[in-house]
């Protein structure tokens, strides 16, 4: 039986023998009336335990337990039945009898359950046939339980009695039917469903039970075993545990129902060094990698879990992982450094570029207001006006030093506020004064226009005042600013204004300058257009 575990079922069958052997020889022994009902419970109960220990299948896990836990009761019924209540009143008695069909009822129907959840998902519930089938065999149970009141199941000629007189009726061959049925569906659909087996040549193995149980019921009634023995070799309880667990078991062994086997010779074939220890730290099983005992040294990590009656301990590798780490650490440490030196020149590079715009607007300005400058030196070394009256041009080109340096300094962004113009041309407004000169600024509009127009507005503003400083005797500036565009309207009354269109800011494409000049008595009237692009004024 190459595959298949042959030990289990060789103990299923040594435990059937013996089991009816040792019925005979304890027969009417004292003290020993109840041996097969005991004898029977026990090896349920082993093969539950392992059964749970095998199955790792939930649901599967539940159902062959249950199935163990209904052949108990199936026992013990049949131990209160003729041991513990050997003498009970014919109501009890019928009760017990009756009873037997609830489990002999729920375990064909519990072993088609357990074939319809081989391999089947776990979410997907069972077929609404089988719920209905389930709900027949509840029915038919309930029917055997109220025979006495319809006598469906069996009747008796006079009395109750079970020595073989009565009758079967119509529910009798229903429920039986059912039984035997569900059984063969049962192993059918096990069949269908398992595809790879581990023993082929034993797929049919499960047969010889169900064959051995229908002989042995095809034969009750003839009394083979009391006619050889003198007793019934085994009884119908004895019969239907070996046979059912015998089945199941032969399905388990075949894998017609999925279980693990073979732990231990699995585990000891494992190449990855692991042992299994008791929970006082004794070794149970120890894999083929595992040479000695297992201990953490450099390179090798012992890691352990708990498990039921122990824990298991496994030794891992870690040498590749801390070379890794090593590479890792050194890779981000380089990574650090380049990114430091990174910063340090993007730092460097940050600096040099705010010193070059630094020196680049200090030259601009330095390049504004040069002429003011030079005559601000002139001024102060001249010696034939009077120092005063010098003093007070001082403050003129002074304040227009200042306001055009500001403007140089705003005008990083790429334009001014029109605003700034006003204040620039108040400024110088008010050093005019200085000079008793009569003036007034007046500004309509807001907003920002290009710094190359506004810067302009101011120096041809400081150019008109420069060419007739010293003949000047009233100046006053109306602007109005729109999107685009710049107007500024000098009304100045001199006797000396000798302005040039050669005197006036250079442009520098980005707009164009319209001038005109009108005369209305005493007073000029010059007009500044500024159009942003050089659209028409």
């Amino acid at each position: 039986m190459q595959g298949i575990k042959r030990g289990s079922l060789l103990w299923i069958a040594a435990a059937f023998l013996l089991c009816g052997v040792l019925h005979v020889l304890f027969y009417r022994v004292q003290y020993t009336w109840d041996f097969a009902e005991i004898y029977c419970g026990c090896v349920c109960v082993f093969w539950a335990l392992s059964v749970r220990k095998r199955v790792t299948d939930r649901r599967l896990r539940r159902l062959l337990l249950l199935i163990a836990g209904l052949l108990l009761v199936y026992e013990l019924l049949q131990f209160c039945r003729y041991t513990l209540f050997p003498s009970s009143p014919a109501e009890l008695d019928h009760l017990l009898w009756y009873a037997y069909y609830l489990p002999k009822t729920a375990l064909p129907l519990l072993c088609l359950a357990l074939a319809l959840g081989v391999h089947r998902p776990e979410n997907e519930p069972l077929p609404r046939w089988f719920r209905m089938l389930l709900l027949a065999g509840g029915l038919m149970a309930v029917g055997v339980l109220t025979n006495d009141l319809h006598q469906c199941f069996v009747s008796f000629p006079s009395a109750w009695t079970d020595d073989g007189t009565e009758k079967n009726g119509w529910l009798f061959y229903l429920i039986n039917g059912l039984i035997f049925g569900s059984y063969f569906a049962a192993f059918l659909l096990l069949l269908r469903k398992s595809r790879v087996f581990r023993g082929q040549s034993f797929r049919w193995l499960p047969l010889i039970s169900l064959g051995a149980g229908l002989l042995y019921f095809a034969l009750y009634a003839l009394n083979l075993g009391k006619r050889f023995f003198g007793v019934r070799v085994w009884n119908v309880g004895e019969v239907l545990v070996f046979l059912l667990v015998g089945a199941l078991e032969c399905c388990i062994q075949t894998g017609m129902i999925p279980a693990n086997t073979d732990y231990e010779k699995l585990f000891a074939l494992a190449k990855l060094p692991a042992a299994i220890l008791d929970g006082d730290g004794k070794l149970c099983y120890a894999t083929l990698g595992a040479e000695g005992p297992l201990r953490e040294t450099e390179g090798r990590e012992l890691r352990r879990h708990p498990i039921h009656g122990g824990r298991v301990e496994w030794s891992v590798d870690v040498a590749p992982l801390l070379a890794l780490n090593r590479e890792l650490r050194e890779a981000a440490q380089r990574i650090e450094n380049r990114n430091s030196y990174l910063a340090a020149e993007a730092r460097v590079r940050a600096e040099k570029a705010e010193v070059e715009t630094r020196n680049r607007i200090y030259e601009a300005v330095v390049r504004a207001i040069r002429p003011q400058s030079e005559q601000i030196d002139a001024l102060l070394e001249e010696r034939s006006a009077p120092y005063e009256q010098r003093l007070r041009r001082v403050a003129v080109l002074s304040a227009y030093i200042k306001r055009r340096c500001n403007m140089e300094l705003l005008a990083e962004s790429g334009s001014l506020p029109v605003r700034e113009l006003q204040l620039a041309a108040s400024e110088s407004m008010s050093c005019l004064r200085l000079l008793e000169v009569e003036t007034a600024v007046s500004l309509e509009g807001e907003g920002e226009l290009p710094a190359p127009m506004v810067i302009a507005a101011y120096e041809d503003l400081e150019t008109v005042i420069e060419d007739c400083m010293d003949s000047l005797d009233a100046l006053m500036v109306f602007c109005s600013a729109a999107p685009g565009r710049l107007d500024a309207r000098l009304l100045l009354r001199s006797a000396a204004l000798t302005l040039s269109p050669g005197q006036l800011s250079p442009e520098d494409g980005s707009f164009v300058r319209r001038l005109s000049v009108t005369k209305d008595g005493q007073d000029l009237i010059l007009a500044f257009s500024y159009t942003e692009g050089g659209g028409d004024p």
